[in-house]
């Protein structure tokens, strides 16, 4: 369990699957897994290596107080399934997310936000990050016709 100003995060003690960093790339349909987690971590750690495996769980269980009046609402449920036999696209919750701690949500609408969908939520073992793959969505305005 781990906490931001805003948000509150449960994951099980036990992660759903360990994956080597391809196997997840495969199952989860993520051919950039590799490149992304080393090019998220370039920055901070120019010599950083890619783990070979990642701790990965299916769902993340959050609860957040009502931005209206501060009232603790009822915690959430967000999936990130890959594809299965039974369910060939996989279940993949949207969520609208926030870069920045201080959100002014919902004063200037989705402003610095962005609609994505959760892809992966994972750990890279002997570090102390969890970490979310998401899929941002462009907002594409249409005229009327």
């Amino acid at each position: 369990m781990f906490a931001t100003s805003t948000t509150g995060f449960h994951l099980a003690t036990k992660p759903s699957s360990q994956l080597t960093v391809d196997e997840a790339a495969t199952t989860y349909q993520l051919p950039d897994l590799g490149g992304t987690i080393a090019a998220f971590f370039a920055n901070e750690d120019p010599g950083f290596q890619v783990p070979d495996k990642l701790q990965i769980w299916g769902k993340v269980h959050v609860q957040q107080l009502s931005y209206h009046n501060q009232v603790l609402l009822s915690p959430q449920t967000l999936h990130a399934i890959p594809p299965l036999a039974a369910n060939p696209y996989g279940r993949y919750d949207s969520v609208i997310i926030s870069p920045h701690p201080q959100s002014d949500w919902p004063k200037n609408g989705l402003v610095g936000h962005s609609v994505s969908q959760l892809r992966m939520v994972f750990h890279l073992l002997r570090s102390d990050l969890f970490l979310t793959y998401v899929q941002h969505f462009d907002d594409v305005h249409q005229s009327k016709s």
